[in-house]
C-alpha cells in the first residue's frame, strides 16, 4: 500500500500543484506516461447502444484531463494523490486461443488487485481498425 501514493518530500509540492491546478489549462502529461503510451493512445471507444452516430476514439489525454490527473515528481496521480497505472488489455483475438477462459480470468484478477493500490486505465486492445471485411 505504501508504494501507491506519493513518497512524503513530495507531499508540499503536490499541495502546491493542485492549489495552482486552474492555471495551466494545457496540461502535458507526456513526461510522466509510459514509453508505450501517449496521450493521444486510444484507450476505449465511445459506442453509444442505439446510436447512429459512430464510435468515437477516447483517449488517454481525455481519461487524465477527466480524472484530473498530475504529473507530480515524475509520478501521474490523481486528483486525490492516488498513482496512476495503465494496464493492456488482452482478448482481442480473431481466434481465441484455447485457453482464453484462464487468459481472461487472469486479467481479471490481476485489475483487482492493481485496483487496490492504484488508480487503473484500461486500454483497450481494440485499435478500431476492421480487421476483415465482409463483401
Amino acid at each position: 500500500m505504501k508504494d501507491s501514493y506519493l513518497p512524503l518530500k513530495c507531499i508540499g509540492l503536490v499541495i502546491a500543484v493542485f492549489a495552482f491546478a486552474g492555471i495551466s489549462s494545457a496540461q502535458k502529461y507526456n513526461k510522466c506516461l509510459p514509453p508505450d503510451i501517449k496521450e493521444d493512445t486510444v484507450i476505449g471507444w465511445d459506442n453509444p447502444v442505439n446510436s447512429e452516430r459512430p464510435s468515437t476514439p477516447i483517449t488517454v489525454r481525455q481519461t487524465l484531463a477527466k480524472l484530473k490527473a498530475k504529473c507530480v515528481c515524475d509520478k501521474l496521480v490523481n486528483s486525490r494523490g492516488k498513482k496512476i497505472r495503465f494496464f493492456q488489455m488482452q482478448g482481442c483475438w480473431g481466434n481465441p486461443p484455447s485457453d482464453y477462459l484462464e487468459i481472461m480470468e487472469n486479467q481479471r484478477k490481476e485489475i483487482e488487485k492493481l485496483r487496490k493500490t492504484y488508480e487503473v486505465i484500461e486500454v483497450t486492445c481494440d485499435t478500431g481498425v476492421p480487421r476483415y471485411s465482409i463483401p
